[in-house]
């Protein structure tokens, strides 16, 4: 898989914390900085930062098969582990969103178009159908927590125990 062009990077100016409970769409997307690079520029990822960033292929899996994105090893030797959440459901179709961090010391420059994953593919029992939130995506996309059913008992917690 090779990188796409697009790349969320956290804002640590903007918020004290990242509030899984109160966020809305916008309010989310407030705390990320949208930055697209060409292949010729590359991004800097510094020590112990944090980036989303995309696939350039957009994947479409049969309701029998799942995947996991698994990092090149000669980019892991680097420090730069590209997938945090490396479960793809059966059914999933869109750019795989890549949870890129830098744990070594130096800083690693990331170029759109590089190699920077594989996939391995595994056959399923059965069939089943990715019908989760992130569906189709063509970017990075910045987490959804808020949206969790259960993120209601912090946020609300009489109307979630008469939900019951």
């Amino acid at each position: 898989m090779r990188l796409g062009c697009e790349f969320l990077l956290p804002s640590r100016a903007i918020a004290s914390a990242h509030d899984y409970v109160q966020h809305d769409r916008e309010r989310l997307e407030n705390l990320y900085t949208h930055v697209r690079r060409n292949p010729r520029t590359p991004l800097y990822v510094h020590p112990n930062q944090f980036v989303l960033g995309a696939t350039f292929e957009f994947i479409g899996l049969p309701d029998d098969l799942t995947c996991y994105v698994i990092g090149r090893s000669s980019l892991g030797r680097t420090g730069l582990v590209i997938a945090t959440a490396t479960a793809v459901a059966p059914g999933y179709s869109g750019c795989i969103t890549l949870e890129i961090v830098n744990v070594g010391e130096v800083p690693l420059p990331l170029f759109s178009g590089m190699r920077i994953a594989q996939l391995v593919i595994h056959k399923t029992e059965g069939t089943a159908s990715y019908t989760g939130r992130f569906s189709c995506q063509i970017g990075p996309e910045p987490p959804t927590l808020y949206k969790d059913l259960e993120m209601r008992i912090w946020r609300d917690p009489l109307s979630f125990h008469g939900a019951r």
